[in-house]
């Protein structure tokens, strides 16, 4: 099974549970970036190319992957002073009143006309892209290139109930 089959197998897998909360780890400790730098350093210009059409072909296989959660419902603001400027404030942010009545998760799902989806996390895509490029230039390095795959190979989407 070639890089590209095995990287969209394992997305197809992710999405079987889609849309859902995406948890994925992020690739920031600095020993990660190191590695992950120098790992695109080593990339000839097709692998680069061919490296810019794979993350294009996870952003549409991964699209929708993430459900919108319920947000947060915060404090109402008290007093007359609040009560006042909370129209203000809205209007001058642009909200319609229908999305400020029924809320940005319920606008989401009503206009998708089902649980609402937003595009895949830029960490799943970051994680998808790390384990390609360490199974690309994994002969011509001797770092150690298992902290650019464990994203990927961690990476889970749990449904939303």
């Amino acid at each position: 099974m070639s890089l590209h089959d095995e990287l969209l197998t394992r997305a197809d897998e992710l999405m079987q549970n889609a849309p859902g909360q995406v948890s994925v780890r992020r690739i920031s400790h600095i020993d990660e970036v190191k590695v992950l730098r120098a790992a695109r350093q080593l990339l000839t210009a097709d692998e680069s190319a061919e490296l810019r059409d794979l993350r294009l072909q996870m952003m549409e296989r991964l699209d929708g992957s993430a459900a919108a959660v319920v947000p947060i419902q915060v404090e109402k603001k008290k007093g007359l002073l609040g009560a006042l400027l909370s129209p203000l404030l809205a209007a001058m942010k642009g909200a319609s009143i229908e999305m400020r009545a029924q809320g940005e998760f319920a606008h989401m799902a009503n206009q998708g006309g089902g649980p609402a989806q937003l595009p895949a996390p830029a960490a799943l895509l970051d994680a998808a892209e790390a384990w390609a490029l360490s199974h690309m230039v994994a002969d011509r390095t001797d770092d150690d290139l298992s902290v650019l795959r464990r994203s990927w190979d961690n990476a889970s989407i749990e449904p939303v109930v």
